[in-house]
């Protein structure tokens, strides 16, 4: 899993929320997670993945403050 480049499960009516552990696939540059049920806050951990150049997360049940993502350099 740390190989991990590409996360897409947009549109699956998942739920739960976002686990902390995504900031570590350091190798991840996109990150779709759009359209289902998740709920919780955006773990501030998201902030490690320079390489990311895509994240949607719209369409979901989040909540909180949006964490500081200035490490992702690489985001369009």
């Amino acid at each position: 899993l740390k190989q991990l480049s590409y996360f897409r499960v947009d549109r699956n009516k998942l739920f739960g929320t976002i686990p902390s552990e995504f900031g570590t696939l350091s190798l991840l540059n996109l990150f779709y997670i759009y359209r289902n049920a998740i709920s919780g806050i955006l773990p501030s951990e998201l902030n490690h993945l320079s390489l990311l150049t895509e994240l949607k997360v719209n369409q979901n049940l989040l909540s909180g403050i949006i964490p500081r993502l200035d490490n992702m350099i690489n985001l369009r």
